[in-house]
């Protein structure tokens, strides 16, 4: 268990489908608050796969 919560971890906000990403971030990061996510937004729905693959992939690949 020592090392649970030590991976990096990264988060693409989807703007316009916000009510329970910021809840499901804030609880995420209090549960392990030494490796708190690293939060991108993107002005899209739920489904940024479908509305917006360029810029979601160019955020994606941002990540590496």
């Amino acid at each position: 268990m020592a090392r649970c919560g030590r991976v990096p971890r990264s988060y693409i906000r989807c703007a316009q489908a916000r009510p329970l990403q910021d809840l499901m971030i804030r609880e995420a990061n209090a549960f392990t608050p030494g490796n708190a996510f690293t939060v991108e937004s993107l002005d899209a729905s739920h489904s940024p796969f479908a509305s917006q693959p360029e810029k979601l992939a160019m955020l994606l690949d941002g990540l590496r």
